[in-house]
């Protein structure tokens, strides 16, 4: 006689003849049959539960779409066919704002020749100008020279030598062309400052020796000591020397060789031109503080 364990474990180790279905695989289709119906209505159900609740989501969204996001479209078609952009205004507000060009100045320099100064200002405090210029002075001149102007700085474009068959000709001042270069205002969030501690520089000791002759030749002499009170050694500094008497009364063009941090250096200026009015000077460091060109490197 057997008990219902051993039925169980016959059961169990069923084995069909054809060894195409084990017990475990015959206890699982006897359960499927018996549960079939169940399983089907379960199925349904979940189905008719998941078909009820997206279509309802469906409606509800359409129903906000038609009463309140439709008529918000709509305005926004008519608002971008209504208002244009005004680009000429963004490039004004985002652009660089044009130099601000002052009055040209003819000096003496030499018989036949004049120094030419042009003052020019960059209000802009994220952009700098590399201007290519020229002067004339009665007769056409196709030299030209380069400067730069840092933001919200003045700077004298000055041309040396520029010839002339008048004594007292006028002046024409023609800008070939302006690059700009705008600032990055992540690496660089305070130019003024930027520059102000690049161009930290000392005049003393000014001296002027009128009509001092020279292999026959009668020029007048300046000297001054230039020093570099910046952190900064500099290739070839440019700077445009100011004769000052109540106001200019000429210009000189200044170029120091490798001129080192800390470093105080003898300037010795000849010049054709009259020194007689000068009692003071101006100097302005012309240099590209944004160029790295411009720069000595440690161990240089």
């Amino acid at each position: 006689m057997f008990t219902p364990t051993d039925k169980k474990e016959k059961y169990l180790n069923y084995k069909s003849p054809l060894q195409e279905l084990s017990g475990r695989e015959l206890k699982f289709a006897s359960w499927y049959v018996r549960h079939k119906i169940l399983i089907t209505r379960i199925t349904t159900f979940s189905l008719f539960v998941f078909g009820f609740f997206t279509n309802l989501f469906g409606i509800v969204m359409w129903g906000k779409y038609v009463l309140f996001d439709y008529s918000n479209d709509q305005a926004l078609l008519r608002s971008l066919v209504t208002n244009s952009i005004n680009y000429t205004a963004t490039k004004e507000r985002l652009g660089a704002r044009p130099l601000a060009v002052g009055t040209t100045q003819l000096y003496d320099s030499a018989p036949g020749k004049y120094d030419v100064v042009t003052t020019v200002s960059n209000p802009n405090p994220f952009h700098y100008a590399v201007v290519t210029f020229r002067h004339s002075a009665g007769v056409p001149s196709d030299k030209t020279t380069t400067m730069v102007v840092l933001p919200q700085k003045t700077v004298p474009l000055t041309s040396f030598g520029v010839e002339s068959l008048t004594s007292a000709p006028s002046a024409n001042f023609v800008i070939d062309s302006i690059q700009w270069k705008r600032l990055n205002r992540h690496t660089i969030p305070d130019p003024k400052a930027y520059i102000d501690q690049r161009l930290q520089f000392e005049i003393s000791n000014v001296a002027f020796q009128r009509k001092n002759t020279i292999d026959g030749v009668a020029t007048n002499k300046l000297t001054f000591d230039l020093s570099n009170l910046n952190p900064y050694s500099y290739w070839s500094p440019l700077f445009i020397v100011s004769l000052i008497d109540g106001g200019t009364t000429g210009v000189l063009r200044l170029e120091v060789p490798e001129l080192r941090a800390g470093e105080t250096r003898f300037i010795d200026l000849r010049s054709l031109s009259d020194f007689a009015s000068a009692s003071e000077i101006e100097v302005t460091p012309v240099i590209n503080v944004f160029d790295k060109n411009e720069y000595i490197l440690p161990g240089n």
